[in-house]
């Protein structure tokens, strides 16, 4: 069946080549591109949030690979800024009902991603996973609030 999560699938895929410049198996060799190939071009980036981001677009299950309104939320698109700016034009531009405040958008609307308490982010720190609420983002909240609508 063909759905919206296949062209995140698609759109991990890309990302990973675009990361890794070259996945091995792909190309000229005649060779197919395999589960193995892919988690060993994945394991060979050094960023972590590079690695997060294209391993939830690539997920087996298609159920469990992020939206693309989700995908505009993660820390890696925050840490490059020509992806920065393109999630908030992307965010200003496709949302019918913008909410109040982008930080409201977050925490409401995120496909519930951060509704009640939920985590919206996590990332491993010195071998712990930590988890980004909602809740975290008060401190930055008005910073981003400021981009957005600069954006807009």
């Amino acid at each position: 069946m063909v759905t919206p999560a296949m062209d995140i699938y698609s759109f991990g895929m890309c990302a990973l080549e675009t990361a890794a410049l070259e996945i091995q198996g792909n190309g000229d060799s005649g060779s197919h591109v395999t589960e193995e190939h892919i988690v060993r071009t994945v394991e060979s980036l050094e960023e972590p949030r590079q690695k997060d981001f294209i391993y939830r677009c690539i997920n087996k299950d298609p159920a469990k690979r992020p939206t693309a309104r989700e995908l505009l939320f993660h820390p890696l698109l925050f840490e490059v800024h020509s992806l920065k700016l393109l999630a908030a034009h992307t965010l200003v531009n496709t949302t019918a009902n913008i909410s109040e405040t982008i930080t409201d958008e977050v925490v409401c609307g995120a496909g519930g991603a951060g509704g009640a308490g939920g985590a919206l982010a996590w990332c491993v720190r010195a071998g712990q996973r930590c988890e980004l609420a909602a809740r975290d983002l008060q401190p930055h909240a008005e910073k981003l609030e400021k981009f957005v609508e600069d954006v807009k």
